[in-house]
């Protein structure tokens, strides 16, 4: 998984997706429920982002991962095929659908508009909330995804099955479930409209204009007399449109120096949180339209506090989530489900950026308070899993982990002694770090398979497997150094910006955006295309890949690109505006850097990954980067792959399995 914290900026959601969506998911319906869907049935297919087929068969062979061992030995265990490229938004899609990318329609993270070459959101977004004379809501915010078909869980759900879906990556908006409940996960974004943004308030940091904003953060300095003080943060934007400043957040603190604690005061609630803990869930409501002093349409959200220290004073406040039960876009289908889970189980978190990786890379969280987060967060996820588990009324359960994805982006640097940020001090103490989130799994599993009991198959898969990031490449400077970008006069101050500074588009053949991708700059395509189709796109593709493959790292004297993919053959039949024409794959510790994927061009062609952001797949190899397939019962022979899973649940229920998915049914059910 990878976050941008500046993505954000390049905004204009394009609502025609919305249009687009719709089309498509009519056009691929299947019709009225079923006849052939078999009663009785039940199935699980519990998720676990990110989770390394190596990691798991050693510490399992050594016995530190009991029950999913034992899984292994009465049922099955084999790598699981990823997407190439083998990253989150890619894979959990083409789980969804069974389908490619290419069919899908999900590529990368992040995309670029061809006529301005700018980033875009790869995934989707928000469509905001219209106002008529910006009192009256005439209509809310709604999600919106560029995926592209239907999710087999919506076929089933058509076909009378009874489906639970909880928090699967990159499945917001919430798809229509007929009779069934669904909770969407990662995709969801903060009251802020961004990916996950935290807030970090201290009484030591510079001024304004000697600090700078880090990625997915804001650095908020605090004024304290004697022991107290307050601040208005600029908080969400106000929904009902630009030119409007955003909603404040007053946020006040006390120093309890005898509790050695902070008094945290928060939109009306207030919370003694004692140095290095948390407050619990705090609920806020923040007025939009206010006639007489009455909230007529308000945001409602929750957030947590963490106190880091008391002299100085650090304070960290969690990304603002929206609230289950008043949500500022829809989370959940039906619509009331989010609220029920809520008051069922209490509050929990809605971002679907669910640990806070940004902070921790930021170094404004230490690895205690990272943890300790997601291990809450973790726990919410199970809770809900279990009470949706023990309902008598589903037949096809899918839930979703991400936390062993984001405890080996953050702590791969304990495991490998050769990364530049490996620290034997900090290994010593959180060198199992990834070990104990993979036995947190290992014990929800068991308590899933004690539940269903052996008439139940049960499916436990990640989407693709992790490397250590050590190095990255600049692509765009390899590009420039090669003659195939051309930077023109770069203003004062621009060196080091993104967006391609001093790029000159009429001498430049080919740029990189996002996480190892490559864009030639065609002509009838960019706005300002050069590159003419045919022989010479074709050649000069050729070119490029051949020497990508071709390079060697000074440093180690080995190559660090396993392959360069031309997209015209992985993406065959994609949207031609928006397919990569090349996708790097690099080798075990390297990727692009931290620069490329916003078109950054900085002056080094190679960035020792110096964050403590240390594991990554994005750019791997696909080849080289599968994920995990685990089951309950002794599978067909043959490799599996992600895009197995949807016609497996189909098949196993009867329900017709569409034309254009490309896996097979991997419980030995017929098409």
């Amino acid at each position: 998984m990878v976050v941008w914290g500046g993505a954000t900026a390049a905004r204009g959601w394009r609502g025609v997706w919305l249009m687009v969506v719709a089309l498509l998911t009519l056009g691929m319906g299947c019709g009225g429920p079923s006849q052939s869907v078999r009663p009785g049935r039940r199935l699980v297919i519990l998720g676990f982002d990110g989770v390394d087929p190596r990691l798991l068969a050693n510490w399992m062979a050594e016995g530190k991962l009991p029950r999913l061992r034992q899984l292994s030995e009465g049922g099955d265990f084999r790598p699981l095929g990823s997407t190439n490229p083998p990253q989150s938004p890619v894979a959990w899609t083409s789980f969804a659908t069974g389908t490619p990318p290419a069919r899908h329609g999900i590529f990368d993270f992040v995309e670029r508009d061809p006529r301005t070459m700018l980033p875009d959101i790869g995934t989707g977004g928000l469509q905001p909330p219209r106002y008529w004379g910006g009192i009256l809501r005439t209509a809310s915010a709604e999600g919106y995804s560029r995926r592209r078909g239907v999710p087999f869980w919506e076929l089933a759900a058509e076909h009378g099955v009874r489906v639970d879906i909880l928090r699967v990556p990159y499945a917001f908006p919430p798809d229509p479930v007929q009779g069934g409940r669904m909770l969407s996960g990662l995709g969801v974004p903060d009251l802020l409209g961004t990916n996950s943004t935290f807030f970090y308030f201290a009484s030591d940091l510079a001024p304004d204009a000697g600090r700078r904003d880090p990625g997915g953060g804001r650095l908020v300095p605090l004024t304290l007399a004697g022991d107290e003080g307050t601040v208005d943060v600029p908080g969400p934007p106000d929904p009902r449109g630009e030119g409007r400043p955003p909603l404040s957040l007053r946020v006040s603190f006390r120093i309890d120096r005898a509790g050695d604690a902070a008094v945290v005061r928060f939109a009306g609630e207030e919370a003694r949180v004692r140095r290095g803990g948390w407050s619990p869930w705090l609920a806020f409501r923040l007025p939009v339209v206010a006639p007489l002093g009455l909230p007529l349409v308000a945001l409602d959200g929750l957030c947590r506090f963490h106190v880091l220290s008391l002299d100085p004073l650090r304070v960290y406040m969690s990304p603002l989530n929206y609230a289950p039960a008043h949500p500022f876009a829809p989370l959940s289908s039906p619509f009331g489900y989010a609220a029920e889970l809520a008051a069922a189980l209490g509050p929990y978190k809605t971002v679907g950026w669910s640990e806070d990786t940004s902070a921790l890379n930021a170094e404004r969280i230490d690895e205690e308070a990272f943890l300790t987060d997601l291990n809450q967060t973790m726990d919410e996820v199970r809770a809900s899993t279990l009470r949706e588990l023990d309902r008598a009324d589903w037949q096809l359960l899918v839930s979703v982990f991400t936390q062993t994805d984001r405890v080996a982006h953050m702590f791969y640097r304990l495991l490998d002694p050769t990364h530049p940020r490996y620290d034997a001090t900090l290994a010593a103490r959180y060198g199992n770090a990834v070990l104990d989130v993979y036995r947190r799994m290992d014990a929800i599993v068991g308590e899933v398979v004690d539940r269903v009991g052996p008439e139940t198959p049960v499916l436990v898969i990640s989407d693709h497997g992790f490397h250590s990031y050590r190095m990255g490449l600049n692509v765009n400077t390899w590009l420039r150094d090669h003659g195939y970008l051309v930077q023109g006069a770069i203003a004062a101050g621009q060196e080091d910006a993104d967006f391609f500074p001093g790029v000159d588009w009429s001498r430049t053949r080919a740029y990189a955006l996002g996480t190892g991708q490559i864009y030639v700059n065609l002509r009838g395509r960019e706005g300002h295309g050069i590159v003419a189709p045919g022989s010479e796109y074709d050649a000069l593709l050729e070119s490029i890949a051949r020497a990508l493959e071709a390079e060697i790292d000074p440093a180690t004297g080995t190559r660090f690109v396993a392959r360069v993919y031309k997209g015209p053959e992985i993406f065959a039949g994609g949207p031609p505006d928006r397919v990569p024409d090349l996708q790097i794959a690099f080798r075990d510790g390297y990727r692009t850097s931290w620069r490329t994927p916003l078109g950054g061009i900085p002056s080094a062609l190679f960035e020792p990954n110096t964050r403590k952001w240390s594991g990554d797949h994005a750019a791997s190899d696909v080849a080289d980067t599968p994920g995990i397939l685990l089951a309950s019962r002794r599978l067909p022979p043959g490799d599996a792959t992600i895009m197995d899973l949807a016609p497996t649940a189909l098949a196993y229920f009867g329900v017709p399995i569409a034309s254009d998915m490309q896996g097979r049914s991997l419980l030995g059910e017929e098409r």
